[in-house]
């Protein structure tokens, strides 16, 4: 039981967890996101909708659509040290939005969100089931609402440091569970003046060893924050929440000493 315990940690170390293994290993893999969004980008063009004529009105429902990218995680020989990236390059979200600019536009406009999400951290093991890490997020917005008459643009850029804890718990010979939560603070990049604000996210999930090398991943993940203008004269309010919340699923495979060569560890099962 002593290897499985290792083991289980390293399986979900694109989740950030981490154990200890006695080469180097080396976790490849694809993992995507289906998600709602209530973005930070859809509720300030709302407002740019809104505030065209003191008679307009806007509103925006919230957004779905998907993240999908790459994953990417390394474990050094015999260490409690791991090294992970998720690199979401590709992500499209949709927003129904009504607007109403009189007397000639009362329609109904898709909102089209293209949105990048580039995760790096690094963990530190103490124990079997516990870890520590600190990493960076990279967030990207870009929006396009056209109509009739107008199109408008609007483009994010979120910089995110964070800090955080998890466990992970094997349930069987094959099957594991883990958890994490993070301090998230958020450093927004806008034509506006802003100032940083915190917030959190948590993930959860189960990893299952299709095969010696092989791994699939299910889990939940809803991230919090918000922007805050410290002197807008295009704004009404003062801070705006973005909430993104949804299922992951990710397939992993794993390689040893970078001779791509799999990773046995059929003894230790």
């Amino acid at each position: 039981m002593h290897g499985m315990k290792r083991f289980s940690l390293v399986l979900v170390s694109v989740l950030c967890m981490s154990g200890t293994l006695e080469a180097h290993t080396l976790l490849v893999g694809v993992k995507g996101w289906g998600a709602s969004s209530n973005s930070i980008v859809g509720q300030l063009v709302e407002e740019d909708i809104a505030n065209a004529t003191p008679l307009s009105t806007a509103e925006t429902d919230k957004g779905t659509g998907f993240l999908i990218g790459p994953v990417i995680g390394f474990q050094p020989d015999n260490s409690p040290w791991s090294f992970s990236t998720a690199l979401m390059l590709f992500g499209r979200f949709t927003q129904k939005i009504d607007m109403y600019i009189p007397p000639i536009i009362d329609e109904t406009a898709d909102l089209e969100l293209n949105r990048i999400d580039l995760d790096f951290a690094v963990s530190r093991a103490f124990g079997p089931y516990f870890k520590l890490f600190g990493g960076y997020k990279y967030q990207y917005f870009d929006s396009k609402v056209s109509s009739g008459l107008f199109t408008i643009n609007s483009k994010i850029r979120v910089h995110i440091p964070t800090i955080g804890a998890g466990l992970a718990y094997p349930l069987g010979r094959r099957l594991f569970t883990s958890a994490q939560a993070g301090i998230i603070y958020a450093i927004s990049d806008s034509d506006e003046d802003t100032k940083p604000t915190l917030g959190f996210n948590i993930e959860g999930g189960i990893s299952y060893l299709l095969s010696d090398s092989m791994i699939m991943q299910a889990g939940f993940r809803y991230q919090l924050y918000n922007i805050r203008f410290t002197d807008s004269s295009t704004y009404e309010k003062e801070s705006y929440q973005d909430t993104f919340k949804g299922v992951t699923l990710a397939l992993i495979y794993m390689f040893r000493d970078f001779s791509l060569q799999p990773a046995s560890f059929t003894d230790e099962l």
